[in-house]
């Protein structure tokens, strides 16, 4: 690719990241039309899963991690069969 096109898609990039203050929740919310959505947790101690879970609709699957473990450990022990 020509350094061209990569020196103004980062300008673009940059421009954009300046215009929502470099917030990635922000620019989220303008690219889907939407209010910006705070966070209820102002601490970096949670994970990303723990945030996503806390907004409205964010969930893509309704799978517990005890599930998703539980599969995990049958998948493992299946190999050593």
């Amino acid at each position: 690719m020509n350094d061209e096109v990569i020196r103004e898609l980062w300008s673009i990039k940059d421009a954009m990241a300046q215009e929502h203050g470099h917030d990635v929740r922000s620019l989220a919310a303008y690219l889907q039309g939407k209010k910006r959505w705070e966070c209820p947790r102002q601490s970096s101690g949670h994970s990303t899963f723990e945030i996503s879970s806390d907004g409205p609709g964010q969930r893509l699957f309704n799978t517990t991690k005890e599930e998703v473990d539980d599969y995990i450990k049958e998948e493992r022990a299946s190999w050593d069969r």
